[in-house]
């Protein structure tokens, strides 16, 4: 059970009335400026300042009848923040960082229940003492030449009955480590998914997704066990390249220098339909094709300068 304190937000009916006005008066209420909210945001165990916490007011918008996104702020080396020049009127205020729990003012967990900060006839003052999260399991995802794999997608999924829940989950950081939080005591089936690139060079790396350790489903993974309190290390993942269907370049006719940012579309060769479509970025490759015949079209990514004649492999009209 988490214990928090904070100062209650002192929200009272003539507030509330107070909302009432600022939405539903003229224009002419809606003048005052000026104003700003500020505030600190620590860490609930350490009671340190929490830097680059995002901060983000939310205020109530009539033409769409909903609350939406109105300023941001991030905090600074002492955990401080603030957003000037506003207008009178209720906020919520949001809290967000990673490795810690997202909450609203004051110590809420979602948008509903958030107190409301009231700006104007003054400033308001809104801090947060944030919870940080468990670290539970952590690793790193290589490609089959030792190259970390960034951006692939970490999931720990629960074995239930005859189902599986996903529980947790984490992109793989530049030098291929992730980190899952909040794990209970038990054992999860990991799950190491690689997103198809949209922009693919000939040499964009595509890995196979896979599950611990070294598995193909969900069903034949590897379960690994995790303890709360403690941190299960060291589960990795190396992932085998996809071979492309289709790879190549796309040159200058006069040049020979190649091309970055042309549009090559596969189109099936009977129909015309497309089946798929990438943009040249130091070539371009196209995976999991299946077995048929297709044209390539090429197309000036940037049409406005007219650089380049769109055309077919190889040079066909289409």
């Amino acid at each position: 059970m988490r214990v928090r304190s904070h100062i209650p937000c002192a929200v009272t009916l003539a507030s509330l009335i107070l909302l009432s006005n600022l939405i539903l008066a003229p224009a002419a209420a809606h003048a005052a400026t000026g104003y700003s909210v500020s505030g600190t945001v620590t860490d609930q165990l350490t009671s340190d300042p929490v830097v680059d916490c995002n901060v983000y007011l939310w205020r109530y918008s009539v033409p769409s009848a909903k609350w939406v996104e109105y300023r941001t702020a991030l905090t600074g080396p002492a955990g401080t923040y603030s957003v000037a020049d506003l207008p009178a009127s209720l906020y919520r205020v949001e809290f967000w960082r990673e490795g810690y729990y997202g909450e609203y003012y004051s110590d809420k967990a979602t948008p509903a229940s958030a107190n409301y900060v009231l700006v104007g006839p003054t400033s308001a003052t809104a801090n947060a003492s944030i919870f940080p999260r468990t670290p539970s399991l952590t690793g790193t995802v290589t490609g089959p030449g030792g190259e970390p794999a960034e951006g692939v997608l970490v999931t720990a999924y629960w074995p239930y009955i005859e189902s599986y829940i996903e529980l947790d989950w984490a992109l793989t950081e530049a030098d291929g480590t992730y980190l899952l939080h909040d794990l209970a005591t038990g054992s999860y089936a990991i799950e190491f998914y690689a997103f198809a690139p949209t922009s693919a060079g000939a040499d964009t790396p595509y890995y196979v997704t896979e599950y611990y350790d070294n598995k193909t489903s969900l069903g034949t993974a590897t379960l690994v066990s995790t303890t709360i309190g403690s941190v299960t290390t060291a589960i990795d993942a190396v992932l085998a390249a996809r071979t492309p269907t289709i790879t190549g370049r796309v040159r200058d006719s006069v040049s020979s220098a190649s091309l970055d940012d042309i549009t090559v579309t596969v189109r099936n060769a009977s129909s015309g339909a497309t089946v798929a479509s990438t943009t040249t970025e130091d070539g371009y490759a196209f995976w999991g094709l299946a077995p048929g015949t297709y044209k390539l079209q090429f197309t000036d990514g940037d049409a406005s300068d007219g650089a380049y004649i769109a055309g077919y492999y190889e040079d066909a009209a289409g």
